[in-house]
């Protein structure tokens, strides 16, 4: 008797949880759907439909918002996001939700971020963390401690970030902290021991998380550890090395969704060949910068050029060719002349271009820049 009453409870109980468990994945469909739409006002639209809908349990919610708040940052739409996060710190306080409280006051620290008002971004992160260490949330504790860390790196407080780093690392360590956090954080440590002048120590962390990220299938990460570690090359002067890491950096953006990835990639890689001197690659790579700064930005490059940018890169492109000129052969600089007429054509238009959007080409880098950082979503 008793295994039959069992077996019916489990009958009647059985199909409400496989419902409940279908909605919840729905909404997590649905969330990510919405976030997944390129355009920033209809993703912000989508996400805030779902996490003002009746019923979501509290972690949805809490996954909508976070979502929400960081399309609202990247959008540059800081006003809204400020006021969503204290409404529900508000909401949160009332209701006991210390959880939910301490998301919300990270999610200040992340839109002040943005904003690049950094001692701001830095009081919230540090009572987020407060927070998280007292209730033991450990998730929002080490993630805490990586935005932390990579502000005093913004900061120049390099023992301080150090430190903050580590911390994150070993409590990532000990909580299960996903393995694309941990390499976020790996790399900003790699960074900070680069700003400190220990190039080995950096490079051994860059190609760790190179070498971990690719065998997990992660090429975004792959991609954006590679980009810092050709930069690290670059300044140490080994420039086709730092040609050769850009370049898979960039093929690996390529396969990706992320053209303002794509377009940091892109941009550092013309300074690797600057230095390397490949000019026939750089009136590739330049206008490869233009068309897709075009289809970016939409913007008309039918302009005129104005006379004083067309003398100043006559100038610049001059320079370079003596300076070539006497450090090459006779047959380099041959092969230097041969495209010096398609490097000024090309080189004229980026100026040109880079000039009429460098405003919003900088907040797009400083947006992946920021990507690359912090941790909350």
């Amino acid at each position: 008797m008793r295994n039959i009453l069992l077996l019916f409870s489990v009958l009647v109980l059985l199909p409400g949880t496989i419902r409940a468990q279908l909605n919840k994945n729905l909404i997590t469909q649905r969330i990510e759907s919405a976030n997944a739409i390129r355009i920033d006002s209809v993703a912000i639209d989508s996400l805030q439909e779902v996490f003002l809908q009746r019923g979501l349990s509290s972690n949805d919610k809490l996954m909508a918002a976070t979502k929400l708040v960081f399309r609202m940052a990247a959008a540059r739409r800081y006003e809204d996001a400020l006021k969503l996060c204290h409404q529900q710190i508000t909401v949160s306080r009332n209701s006991q939700n210390d959880s939910a409280e301490c998301v919300y006051t990270k999610l200040l620290g992340v839109t002040y971020y943005y904003m690049q008002q950094r001692q701001e971004a830095l009081l919230y992160f540090e009572k987020a963390l407060k927070q998280a260490e007292l209730h033991g949330y450990y998730p929002i504790a080490y993630s805490c401690c990586n935005n932390i860390g990579g502000i005093l790196l913004d900061l120049k407080e390099y023992n301080r970030a150090e430190k903050s780093l580590l911390q994150a690392i070993s409590l990532m360590r000990t909580y299960g902290g996903k393995p694309e956090e941990i390499v976020i954080t790996k790399r900003l440590l790699a960074t900070l021991y680069d700003y400190q002048g220990k190039a080995k120590a950096a490079e051994n962390i860059y190609r760790e998380t190179i070498a971990y990220s690719l065998q997990n299938g992660d090429s975004i990460s792959a991609a954006h550890a590679m980009t810092f570690y050709a930069d690290l090359l670059w300044k140490q002067k080994q420039y086709q090395k730092a040609v050769s890491i850009g370049k898979q950096a960039i093929d690996l953006e390529r396969k990706g969704a992320n053209r303002n990835a794509l377009l940091a990639s892109l941009t550092m890689q013309r300074k690797y060949l600057i230095g390397q001197h490949s000019f026939r690659e750089l009136v590739s790579l330049d206008s490869e910068i233009i068309a897709l700064q075009a289809a970016i930005f939409s913007t008309d490059l039918n302009k005129e050029i104005s006379e004083t940018e067309v003398k100043y890169k006559m100038k610049e492109l001059l320079y370079q060719q003596q300076l070539d000129a006497a450090n090459a052969n006779k047959k380099q600089q041959l092969l230097i002349m041969a495209f010096v007429g398609a490097l000024l054509v090309t080189s004229l238009a980026f100026v040109v271009f880079y000039q009429r959007n460098k405003a919003r080409q900088r907040e797009r880098l400083e947006a992946e820049k920021t990507a690359a950082i912090i941790l909350g979503e």
